[in-house]
C-alpha cells in the first residue's frame, strides 16, 4: 500500500522548527538521506529526540519541511534574478548559467535533490516525488512564460522546453557527481543552452524556436 506524503504537525515554536530543519539539512548533506535519522539530527541540533517528534511526526515529515524550505528559497531567488524584463533567449542563457553556477556552489544540495526523488519513490511518498517534479517545472516555466516575447502567447511549448532543460541539467549533474570535472560539465551546460535555444516551440514545419523569437519572427517562411 502506497503512503501519502506525511502531514506536518503544527509547530508551536517557529524558531525551534527552523533549528531542526537546518540541522536536518546539514545531516542529509553530509551523510545522505538514507543514513540520516531523527536521532542523529537531534544530536546535531543540540536537542532531545522528543523535541523533534513534538514538531514533526517522523523523518519523512521532516524531509517534506526541508524540501519546502529549499523550494521557497529557489522561488524567491528566481523572482529576484528575473525581475527585469528580458526576451526568451536571454532567459534561457541566464537560467542555465545560473543553474551551473549554483550547482558548483551547492553540490551537496543538488545531490540531495537527486536522492530525495529516489527516496520518495522507494518509500511510497508518491505525492512528494510528484511535487518535486511539478514544482521545479513550475519555477522554470514561470521564468520563461514571463519573457517579453512570450507573454500572452499560448501557442508555444514552453513547458516542453522547460522539461528539456531540467532533464539536461539533471543528466549533466548525474555524470558530474561520481567524478567531478568542472571543465567538461561547464561545456555540457553551454551546449545545453545552445540546444534549448533551438528547441522547437511550435509544431510548424519548420518549427519556431527561441532564436526566431529573438529575430522577431513568429514563424519561419
Amino acid at each position: 500500500m502506497r503512503r501519502a506524503t506525511p502531514v506536518l504537525r503544527r509547530p508551536r515554536s517557529p524558531g525551534r522548527r527552523e533549528q531542526i530543519i537546518e540541522a536536518g539539512r546539514r545531516v542529509i548533506f553530509a551523510e545522505g538521506i538514507w543514513n540520516a535519522t531523527t536521532r542523529r539530527i537531534a544530536e546535531v541540533a543540540g536537542i532531545n529526540l522528543a523535541t523533534i517528534h513534538y514538531h514533526f511526526a517522523n523523518k519523512d515529515a521532516l524531509l517534506v519541511a526541508i524540501y519546502d524550505d529549499m523550494l521557497a528559497t529557489i522561488r524567491a531567488e528566481s523572482r529576484r534574478d528575473f525581475a527585469a524584463p528580458s526576451p526568451l533567449v536571454e532567459r534561457i542563457e541566464r537560467v542555465i548559467a545560473l543553474s551551473w553556477d549554483f550547482s558548483q556552489r551547492n553540490m551537496e544540495g543538488q545531490l540531495m535533490q537527486s536522492e530525495l526523488t529516489n527516496y520518495a519513490i522507494r518509500n511510497g511518498l508518491d505525492d512528494l516525488a510528484a511535487r518535486q517534479s511539478q514544482e521545479y517545472l513550475g519555477v522554470y516555466s514561470r521564468v520563461f512564460h514571463e519573457a517579453t516575447d512570450v507573454q500572452g502567447r499560448a501557442d508555444l511549448d514552453i513547458d516542453g522546453m522547460s522539461r528539456f532543460i531540467i532533464a539536461g541539467t539533471d543528466g549533466i549533474l548525474l555524470h558530474h557527481f561520481p567524478k567531478p570535472d568542472s571543465r567538461l560539465s561547464g561545456e555540457a551546460f553551454r551546449k545545453l543552452s545552445i540546444g534549448a535555444q533551438g528547441y522547437p516551440l511550435t509544431s510548424e514545419n519548420p518549427p519556431l524556436t527561441a532564436r526566431d523569437l529573438k529575430a522577431g519572427r513568429r514563424r519561419r517562411s
